[in-house]
């Protein structure tokens, strides 16, 4: 890989929280000026901004999904700096999708009769709300304060004080 290219992929602008932000910011300026050009107080309009949120979130999970595979299979500078931003990568899916989710909340507290008769169902709706909660509790585990409260929840003080004992 060209030396330019390789220090372009150690650049602070295109590493940790600044890559979110060139990701995210200009998600967020398509999303804003979308609702701009649409009737929000039309439930057909509500449900293309839910469409829309998806399209620009799920490419981030794939990415994301994907990178330590392809670190793997195509071992190079690029594949390398997908994996060292695979947390990140994966954070701009979620903020993808709380757009989504905003959406259909607005859908569900404005329109409530369209959303179920024209949109989702009961089914739909309980079949989505896990999702969500397994969404959030992955954000949050990406992190270490998440990380480390789920370790302290899974490991009680008799496990982790008395040592592994190999053999009879």
């Amino acid at each position: 890989m060209p030396a330019r290219q390789l220090s372009l992929l150690n650049s602070k602008g295109l590493n940790s929280w600044r890559l979110f932000a060139f990701i995210v910011i200009p998600m967020c300026i398509v999303v804003v000026y979308q609702m701009t050009m649409v009737d929000l107080g039309d439930p057909s309009h509500i449900s293309s901004m839910i469409q829309l949120s998806v399209r620009l979130a799920v490419p981030w999970l794939f990415i994301a999904f994907a990178a330590s595979s392809l670190v793997v299979v195509f071992p190079a500078t690029f594949t390398r700096w997908l994996m060292r931003n695979r947390r990140i990568i994966g954070s701009c899916f979620t903020a993808g999708m709380a757009w989504q989710l905003l959406f259909i909340l607005w859908m569900v507290i404005g329109f409530w009769n369209y959303y179920l008769e024209e949109a989702y169902s009961y089914f739909d709706l309980a079949e989505q709300l896990p999702g969500y909660i397994i969404l959030f509790a992955m954000t949050l585990t990406s992190f270490r304060f998440g990380a480390w409260a789920v370790r302290m929840a899974a490991w009680s003080k008799k496990r982790v004080l008395q040592p592994a004992i190999d053999g009879p």
